[in-house]
């Protein structure tokens, strides 16, 4: 393990190494560095140094090392190393020897709690681990991470799912520490939850990328149609969490106005994905926007 620098713990808040220091894994570090939560290191391939490890001057170690460091191992790795890195990380402990009475002392290497990040997988790919006696958990923050510096926001969502009392007890704890609304989420929901997410996140990106494409093609250069959506998406945004559903939606799906929608799909006829998306939109608020038309009445 290289590297000296350990933060000084915030009381009763389990320590914690976080095994991948990506934009997830390292704007959680930093958040619970700031939050005075100890993180003793920063697990890494082969316990290599690691940008963040250096900015936040904290120590670095394998993966394998991280199980007896801290009472938390987070795996924030892509959702398809997660089965294989819980598998190793098994195997190591199968193979060591443990001490009598090893088990009941928290925070030795055999016995952390292990947590994923991925927001759409449960508690199957940690199956090996919870077999070889660790208590597991799901573990997501509801937030988009472009850097590694993100950070966590405080008020942010952190959606845990776990069937071990204690291990949501120690989430719960670190989710206090940065300041955060813990949300209890059944294993089976995990990927419904995460489905609704992207769609927000990444739908809206999305949604962005498709417009700008629009107003390019009026003339502006693409920094302008950025600046040009930055102000009206989120004061669209905004409106919809102050105002609630439907009370927040505004545009011609939801007035009905059929003929300047009509228009619009004369205008997208030659881009048949970008007609496609503003098609599924209209649909989707429409069903929440729209009064029914008197002829698809019960009574008609």
């Amino acid at each position: 393990m290289t590297g000296s620098r350990r933060p000084r713990p915030t009381t009763g808040v389990p320590s914690v190494v976080i095994v991948g220091p990506g934009r997830a894994g390292g704007s959680l570090a930093t958040s619970l560095v700031a939050a005075g939560v100890s993180i003793p290191a920063l697990a890494t391939r082969d316990g290599l140094r690691h940008p963040v490890a250096d900015e936040l001057g904290l120590a670095t170690c394998t993966p394998g090392d991280a199980l007896g460091l801290a009472e938390v191992v987070v795996l924030a790795v892509p959702d398809d190393a997660i089965s294989g890195l819980a598998r190793g990380l098994a195997g190591r402990l199968t193979r060591r020897t443990e001490p009598t009475g090893a088990a009941d002392q928290p925070g030795r290497e055999s016995r952390p709690l292990v947590a994923h990040l991925s927001g759409a997988l449960g508690l199957a790919p940690l199956r090996p681990l919870a077999v070889a006696g660790l208590a597991t958990a799901a573990w997501h923050v509801l937030q988009a991470f472009p850097s590694p510096d993100t950070g966590v926001r405080a008020g942010v969502v952190h959606a845990v799912t776990t069937e071990v009392p204690a291990a949501r007890a120690s989430l719960a704890r670190l989710v206090a520490a940065l300041d955060g609304r813990l949300l209890d989420l059944a294993d089976a929901d995990r990927a419904r939850y995460h489905a609704a997410a992207v769609i927000a996140a990444n739908g809206t990106a999305g949604v962005m990328v498709a417009a700008s494409r629009l107003l390019e093609a009026c003339g502006l250069s693409s920094s302008e149609t950025l600046a040009a959506l930055d102000p009206l998406v989120d004061s669209a945004r905004e409106a919809v969490v102050r105002a609630g559903i439907p009370g927040g939606l505004t545009g011609p799906w939801v007035r009905g106005d059929r003929g300047t929608v009509e228009r619009h799909r004369a205008a997208l006829a030659g881009q048949a994905d970008v007609l496609a998306l503003y098609d599924a939109l209209a649909r989707v608020v429409g069903q929440v926007a729209l009064p029914p038309s008197p002829e698809s009445s019960p009574d008609a």
